[in-house]
């Protein structure tokens, strides 16, 4: 039975939705293009081609592999009949749409997801992302246009600067893999013929019956922020929008890996962020500035050129190439330099130098980019005419020359026009001394693909018979003669195969396999140390917060005790008041009865306009009164009902027309209250209503007690 490592689960027993999810969308073969300019990938009438030579095992041509193929190891897929390697190599994986086994499910919250049917290596091609190939506008139209009729997915995945992907209505079964914050695939950018692609690749060893996903975060564009549902131990909640606080990656995967940067590098980064409390954010390409600028340049390893070649050639940052460039000029060793100038080289930095003088406001290079680039140029080994015609970098300097006033750039780009100037043709010797070499003068690449696509192509030995980089050609004398490309060698005498050491081969093997897999524990280690810290703060937190809450409580009990206290200050002044006012009134009314001997209760003049005056003082200010109790009376309605804040107002405006009357029993009511007024009136209102409600709800307490 298979172990299934820790932190993956499989959907083995779902059923296949495949043919349900199909009826959602309409399917292509190929992605569509509003214009006939989008998705270029900027070659221009020669593709690029590679130095492999074709390999047939039966009928299948196996050249072109991952560990030896220039176009491969940078991200161009071989085109038929413009290489080297024979036609139908193993290089055109996006045009052979060579798909892993996959299938639909339905998820539990994330609608439908795409699983594997078999188990799928590390690297391995899994579907090209296809949908419709839009303009800026086009995708910022179709944005609000989506929202508007409430979608719940949108399905943009950028291609390019102002240029994007919309499956949403059209695409592919590609369009249904879902988001991870610890995903099992990665996207990448491919240069098909003269068209960009944009590829699904599995990041490790999948399991069959797993779920394939990617970051959204990092490869796709979608509405606002929304729940994410991955279960990872370092999920950061949510998916899409630019300010991220714990962001599954900060650059797109093949972009880390050209410019060295680690997993180890970008935890850091991120703990230094959480700990200033500061946001992560990133820019239109999802890469985040600040992390690019704080990575230190390390040389470029042997195994790194083509990914940095790669990344070069597609550049549309110049951010990125100012690094990549600060990586090229730091490797020093002749090998590695050798090796980049033939990983496209020459037309990766022809391209950036075509952006001095072409390029748009996005991605335009300064004096002292080029300068460093002229330099690096300067440094390459030398090759044949023939090659660096082919490579099309003569015309570039010369144009830039023209498009600048500094002297210095002008001055190299003179010196390497000089340079590639003196380079050699194959050299013409005399055929009767066949240890010199060859008597006349080939082109080493185009002639040779012409007479090998010629019907005499059987007349010389196949290129498959001779070492990798050796053809064979015809002199007119009849004779057969062999070359090297890219050097001077020329000789009469076969080459011969120097068979591969399986010992070798097989060490290099298991020296990649070990460093995957040391690469992958790395990758678990760190997300398990991770989630650790993140459980750590969690539980801090969750201590921090309880202290709060008790603290809250405490206070809120003393705030308490304090306003009883302050309630009974005031009923106890309250009863004194009420009782001078007694005493006051008792002296009143004697004085009343016994002045000029007038009985109590007659019907004299004087008493009744006391009687009138002391009906019309309170009548007047019950009235001034009843303009602002209920107001300040509403909060309270919900809990003590209409008919309890009714009689509650009618008992403060009596209280308050009696303190009124006591402090002057002639004084008028005012036009309205003044903010001093107001504010004593409001404290009171709240004091009397403080004290009512505790003894209701202790009223209504004891009741449902009982």
């Amino acid at each position: 039975k298979q172990k299934i490592p820790d932190g993956i689960t499989l959907f083995l027993d779902l059923e296949d939705k495949t043919e349900e999810a199909l009826g959602t969308f309409t399917s292509l073969e190929k992605s569509t293009y509003g214009n006939k300019s989008l998705g270029s990938s900027g070659q221009g009438g020669e593709f690029m081609s590679c130095e492999c030579q074709e390999y047939w095992d039966g009928d299948v041509n196996s050249a072109c592999n991952d560990d030896y193929c220039i176009n491969r190891g940078t991200k161009i897929e071989c085109i038929n009949g413009h290489s080297s390697c024979g036609n139908d190599c193993s290089n055109q994986r996006f045009q052979k749409q060579e798909y892993a086994p996959i299938n639909v499910i339905q998820t539990a919250k994330k609608g439908y997801g795409v699983r594997a049917e078999k188990d799928i290596e590390p690297d391995t091609f899994i579907y090209e992302y296809i949908g419709e190939v839009i303009d800026e506008k086009a995708f910022k139209r179709r944005m609000i246009e989506y929202d508007e009729l409430n979608f719940k997915h949108f399905y943009f995945m950028m291609l390019q600067k102002g240029e994007f992907i919309d499956a949403t209505r059209k695409g592919c079964l590609a369009r249904f893999c879902n988001h991870s914050c610890n995903p099992n695939c990665y996207v990448e950018k491919w240069v098909v013929g003269h068209k960009l692609k944009m590829g699904i690749f599995a990041k490790r060893r999948i399991l069959k019956g797993e779920e394939v996903t990617f970051d959204y975060n990092v490869d796709r564009y979608g509405a606002n922020a929304q729940p994410c549902y991955c279960g990872e131990p370092n999920c950061i909640g949510f998916i899409g929008g630019k300010t991220q606080t714990e962001a599954a990656s900060l650059l797109p995967q093949f972009i880390s890996e050209a410019l060295g940067s680690t997993i180890e590098d970008e935890q850091e980064f991120l703990r230094e962020k959480q700990d200033k409390n500061e946001k992560i954010v990133k820019n239109d390409n999802n890469m985040n500035v600040e992390y690019i600028n704080s990575l230190i340049m390390k040389p470029i390893d042997i195994f790194e050129v083509n990914k940095v070649m790669g990344v070069l050639l597609q550049c549309e940052e110049s951010l990125i190439a100012e690094k990549l460039i600060e990586r090229i000029e730091l490797s020093n060793q002749q090998a590695i330099q050798y090796k980049l100038s033939y990983a496209h080289g020459y037309t990766s930095l022809g391209r950036l130098l075509k952006n001095y003088y072409e390029g748009e406001s996005q991605f335009k290079i300064d004096d002292d980019l080029v300068l460093r680039i002229l330099k690096i140029l300067q440094n390459w080994p030398k090759v044949s005419k023939t090659y660096i015609n082919k490579v099309e970098i003569i015309p570039t300097v010369s144009e830039l020359i023209e498009n600048t006033n500094d002297d210095e750039i002008i001055e190299i780009s003179r010196e390497l026009l000089d340079r590639w100037a003196s380079f050699e043709e194959f050299k013409r010797i005399k055929k009767s001394d066949k240890r010199v070499g060859n008597k006349f003068v080939f082109d080493s690449r185009r002639q040779h693909r012409n007479e090998n696509l010629s019907p005499s192509r059987s007349q010389t030995p196949p290129d498959s018979e001779l070492p990798p980089g050796w053809h064979a050609a015809k002199a007119p004398t009849g004779d057969t003669y062999y070359f090297k490309e890219g050097s001077n060698l020329t000789q009469w005498e076969k080459p011969q195969i120097v068979k591969p050491e399986p010992e070798k081969y097989e060490s290099e093997r298991r020296e990649r396999e070990l460093y995957q897999l040391q690469k992958e524990q790395r990758e678990r280690e760190m997300q398990k140390r991770d989630f650790e810290r993140r459980k750590e703060r969690e539980m801090s937190q969750q201590a921090n917060d309880l202290a709060k809450i008790i603290a809250n409580a405490k206070r809120l009990e003393e705030q308490k005790l304090a306003k009883e206290r302050e309630i009974k200050k005031l009923e106890e002044a309250k009863k004194r008041k009420k009782e001078e006012y007694k005493r006051k009134m008792s002296i009143k009314k004697s004085a009343s009865t016994s002045k000029e001997g007038t009985p109590i209760g007659s019907s004299s003049a004087p008493s009744s306009v006391t009687s009138i005056n002391i009906a019309a003082f309170e009548k007047n200010w019950s009235k001034f009164f009843a303009q602002y109790i209920p107001n300040m009376l509403k909060k309270y309605r919900d809990e003590i009902g209409h008919d309890n804040l009714k009689q509650c107002a009618k008992d403060i405006t009596k209280i308050l027309v009696d303190k009124e009357f006591k402090k002057d029993s002639t004084k008028k009511p005012p036009s309205e209250l003044d903010n001093e007024k107001r504010k004593k009136v409001k404290q009171f209102v709240e004091a009397y209503m403080d004290k009512f409600l505790i003894k209701y709800r202790a009223k209504h307490q004891k009741r449902r007690h009982e």
